[in-house]
């Protein structure tokens, strides 16, 4: 069950995991959750949400827009909650019960931990756990000058009592303070609360200040930091972040639908979830490197183009002049060096973005797809380091790691409540 904030009561959702709900509701879009009508004190405390579920996990998520490719051809299938539920219900007991909060905004974040501690406080419910797979990101020289001291991941743990009363009092960061003191009012009551680490490695989440809180960073598939996500002191927690996804074929050589490998377990997504395009990867895999590798004057132009790219960001407004001026098609099937990357200054600057792309594969696509080549020369697509080359994507993100590390709490609370 999903619930969002709307004006001063929750609406609940009913979301469609593996199988088809049996709830009343007008669907509005298949691949779009059910909206129903109901008010916060008669829905939480309906025993259709949990039912005898032995562990309760509440997991609060971002409105239903679609961020998640699952087939790989660069379209956004999945929404960011669903994904969510999807790692969060693969790493859980079986017996857990998970109900999802929407919420559009931090005023929205804080109002929900507002009204779930009051409910445990209260009594009329009860949570193993929190799961909060969103962040407040501020990059560490963002933070030093706001704070006009010097903030690095080295000196992080002696500085978080002055960087939690600085978010607490300065005005600009008001709502993200009643998040954080949300937070510790849930915490306070002896339930964890899980949150996402953060996606880029020079920046901290301003979250994970609140007391009793989990900060999670990211594993691939063998278990090593994922370095493309943040790695400093306050992220105390590390769960699989990065997931190859994979085809699902069957006897007539059919996609039947897509999976990735969660804690042991295959989560199936199904082909009439997905936009069905051809998978980029397919322009480079089985394929020499030495036919797609990039020649001098094409970095020339890589640079020229991700230069672009960089002030279309800053300034959105340049973006079509600027983008359009610049014939990418002749690099769309080229494959660059990583290494060679790194010898020229634009991408020193961002050498730990590009540490994670080297650490995940030795050759990058125009578009930041990583490659690696076997000892034939020939190109095969591994980012998450399973050690099978037929993926078509691949998922990542601490908002894929915290469900993931929620859902290993809770078994191995189970399995002292077992043991014991």
């Amino acid at each position: 069950m999903i619930y969002s904030l709307n004006k001063n009561h929750i609406v609940p959702y009913s979301i469609q995991l593996l199988t088809e709900t049996n709830r009343v509701g007008k669907t509005k879009h298949q691949n779009n959750p059910q909206v129903f009508d109901g008010h916060t004190s008669k829905t939480l405390i309906s025993p259709v949400s949990f039912g005898h579920k032995i562990f309760k996990v509440a997991l609060i998520d971002t409105p239903p827009v679609s961020k998640f490719d699952i087939d790989g051809d660069s379209v956004p299938d999945l929404t960011h909650a669903r994904v969510a539920e999807l790692a969060l219900a693969s790493s859980a007991p079986p017996n857990t019960g998970i109900k999802t909060f929407l919420s559009s905004s931090t005023t929205d974040t804080a109002e929900i931990f507002g009204q779930i501690s009051r409910r445990i406080k209260s009594g009329k419910e009860k949570y193993d756990a929190i799961c909060m797979p969103v962040c407040s990101l501020v990059t560490f020289p963002e933070l030093s000058s706001k704070m006009n001291r010097q903030i690095t991941p080295d000196n992080l743990l002696e500085n978080k009592g002055r960087i939690k009363d600085f978010i607490l009092t300065d005005p600009y960061y008001k709502e993200t303070a009643k998040v954080i003191s949300s937070i510790e009012k849930v915490t306070s009551q002896g339930v964890p609360v899980f949150i996402s680490g953060g996606n880029y490695p020079d920046t901290l989440d301003l979250f994970s200040l609140a007391e009793g809180s989990k900060s999670v960073g990211s594993l691939n598939a063998k278990g090593e930091k994922y370095l493309g996500h943040a790695t400093h002191p306050l992220i105390t927690t590390y769960a699989q972040g990065i997931f190859d996804v994979f085809q699902v074929i069957d006897s007539l050589n059919d996609v039947r639908g897509y999976t990735f490998l969660a804690n042991g377990k295959k989560i199936y997504v199904r082909r009439s979830e997905v936009s069905g395009g051809k998978p980029r990867i397919k322009d480079f895999v089985g394929k020499k490197i030495s036919d797609l590798s990039a020649q001098d004057s094409d970095y020339e132009k890589k640079i020229n183009y991700d230069l672009t790219l960089a002030k279309s960001r800053k300034n959105e407004s340049q973006q079509n002049s600027k983008t359009s001026s610049f014939d990418s098609h002749s690099l769309k099937n080229k494959l660059f060096n990583v290494d060679q990357l790194l010898q020229h200054p634009l991408y020193r600057l961002n050498e730990s973005k590009l540490h994670y792309d080297s650490q995940y594969g030795d050759y990058l696509s125009l578009d930041g797809y990583p490659f690696k080549a076997d000892t034939d020369g020939c190109i095969f697509y591994d980012p998450a380091n399973t050690g099978k080359k037929n993926a078509v994507t691949f998922i990542t993100g601490t908002s894929v790691s915290a469900p993931v590390a929620t859902g290993e709490y809770l078994k191995n609370k189970h399995r002292t409540t077992v043991n014991n």
